[in-house]
């Protein structure tokens, strides 16, 4: 994971813009996850040859984003996606792209993404993308509402994600419907109905 660090410095003096070289006291790249804090270590002054120098420290975690996805089949004929972007380890919501079939979804007040797709058929597939800084996020995970849905699968397919899933709720009104029919066309050929 890299770490990108805005640097800005000043000559105290005029508020002029630092001409030099600025060395930070570690490396902005992290191969395991953890918060690590930055602060100028030396410079190089090219315009006094100054090497007293006031720094902040500045606070960098490094943690993979994870995707959670909470699909809602309460309703039939319908499924409501909600998405969100966590840091995996702790519970800070993340702003970025969120995208369900190639369509982008805003992010509402709570910092969560939320669509209502239509769905007339039990067994639906849809692509999930989500990305933060351009960055595609390639952890997943997803939880249904109450056991009305089945997870056929999801998971991710390189920086696409896959959520399939049986929508048990309009299944079993198609299952009604299909009884129903074949109650009524077994009556009819019976000749009970006329």
């Amino acid at each position: 994971m890299n770490a990108s660090i805005d640097i800005r410095a000043y000559y105290e003096y005029d508020g002029k813009p630092f001409n030099g070289r600025i060395y930070l006291n570690g490396s902005t790249y992290s191969e395991s996850e953890g918060t690590l804090h930055y602060t100028v270590e030396s410079i190089v002054d090219e315009l006094y040859g100054l090497s007293i120098f006031e720094s902040n420290v500045a606070t960098i975690i490094f943690e993979e984003p994870i995707l959670i996805i909470e699909v809602d089949l309460t309703s039939p004929f319908e499924a409501v996606i909600r998405g969100a972007i966590y840091l995996r380890g702790n519970d800070t919501l993340l702003e970025g792209v969120f995208k369900i079939d190639g369509e982008s979804i805003s992010i509402n007040e709570d910092g969560y993404y939320v669509k209502a797709i239509s769905v007339s058929m039990p067994i639906n597939s849809l692509d999930i993308e989500a990305s933060i800084l351009g960055r595609p996020i390639e952890e997943m995970e997803v939880k249904y509402s109450e056991a009305l849905g089945l997870n056929i699968n999801s998971g991710f397919k390189g920086e696409v994600g896959e959520i399939s899933f049986i929508h048990t709720l309009t299944l079993s009104i198609y299952l009604i419907a299909v009884v129903l029919a074949v109650s009524i066309i077994f009556i009819w050929k019976k000749g009970l109905l006329k």
